[in-house]
């Protein structure tokens, strides 16, 4: 039995860049950014479950008849649950629905009725963290990649960290002839973000009304 997912993870050129564009947005050392092995878009969360490849034979022809496609993400951070800094991801709602009606989650795991793609870039947890987080709140970030197929992982911590490690890859339809083209990342509006007096009023009130600030939740 593993924690397992379905979802998309991007080419390690993407998660590489995104990584550098998070660094370039900040450096601080309450700065919690994820590490590149952690970015991806959760299609379906399953629980923990027997991940023998027989059990997704369903999702494998699925996907062998769902095309290739272009994966956006932006193109400004959010926050979601009120401890996680999250980029939008549009383009795989398809895929999400797809992922729902080929696999069988665990019984007693809940899952929302709307499909909200999205990719994690910080998981903040102490109280510096989520005040760094705040400052993080709507700093531009966008661009995409090629999505070539769908993953199921096992989430893993390994000493403290949490990982994902790829269980089982199916390829979608027509996938390019040239891979290495295909996975080079797209990034845009990659820039510093100031945290300066004003931008910090303009997140406060942000948080404050139209979305909700980071919270601290003690261990």
């Amino acid at each position: 039995m593993v924690r397992a997912y379905v979802g998309l993870k991007p080419p390690l050129s993407t998660r590489q860049s995104v990584m550098s564009a998070l660094s370039s947005l900040s450096s601080a050392t309450t700065a919690a950014w994820v590490g590149v092995d952690h970015f991806h878009v959760t299609l379906r969360f399953l629980g923990n479950v027997d991940a023998e490849p027989t059990n997704f034979e369903m999702l494998e022809r699925a996907c062998a008849t769902t095309t290739a496609r272009q994966v956006h993400f932006g193109t400004r951070l959010e926050c979601l649950g009120g401890n996680a800094l999250v980029v939008p991801v549009s383009g795989a709602g398809d895929l999400a629905a797809t992922a729902r009606a080929t696999t069988k989650k665990a019984e007693g795991v809940r899952e929302q009725e709307k499909f909200f793609g999205h990719m994690t870039v910080a998981l903040p947890e102490t109280r510096p963290e989520l005040a760094w987080a705040d400052t993080m709140l709507d700093a531009p970030l966008s661009g995409s990649w090629f999505a070539r197929e769908v993953c199921v992982f096992a989430s893993e911590t390994v000493d403290g960290m949490k990982s994902y490690r790829v269980l089982a890859r199916f390829p979608l339809l027509g996938v390019p002839s040239l891979p290495g083209k295909a996975d080079q990342a797209i990034l845009r509006s990659a820039k510093p973000f100031a945290t300066s007096s004003s931008l910090e009023v303009r997140v406060s009130r942000m948080c404050g009304a139209a979305r909700p600030s980071l919270r601290y939740m003690p261990p």
